[in-house]
This record gives structure tokens, sequence and C-alpha cells, in this order.
């Protein structure tokens, strides 16, 4: 049984090993960065309909 745990962890420590040196070198992630500003926030929304939850609740008695 101890055998078995010691090879499950060489293998997981090496599994972990091949998936970083396989990775990517450079940041998986792009950011664009933009000076703050002050302003007016304009949002328009136009819809007709009824707006329905997604998921309900009960409340507890």
């Amino acid at each position: 049984m101890k055998r078995i745990l010691i090879s499950v962890a060489i293998l997981l420590v090496l599994v972990g090993v091949a998936f970083k040196l396989s990775g990517k070198k450079e940041n998986a992630f792009n950011f664009r960065t933009e000076n703050v500003t002050t302003g007016d926030i304009v949002s328009t929304v136009t819809a007709t309909g009824t707006v329905n939850p997604v998921t309900t609740l009960q409340r507890p008695r």
C-alpha cells in the first residue's frame, strides 16, 4: 500500500512539472489600460416585454 502511495505521489509531481514546463512562457492575459477621466455615463436600453428571472427561490416559512 505504501509503495502505491509513493508511486502516485511521484507520478503527480512528474505530471505537474511536465504541465508547468509545457505552458506558454509569456503571460496568457493581455490587459489594456486607460487613463482615468471624469464624465457622464450614458446608457440607453430599448426593449419591450416582461422581465422574468432565470431562477426563482421559495421563501422559507
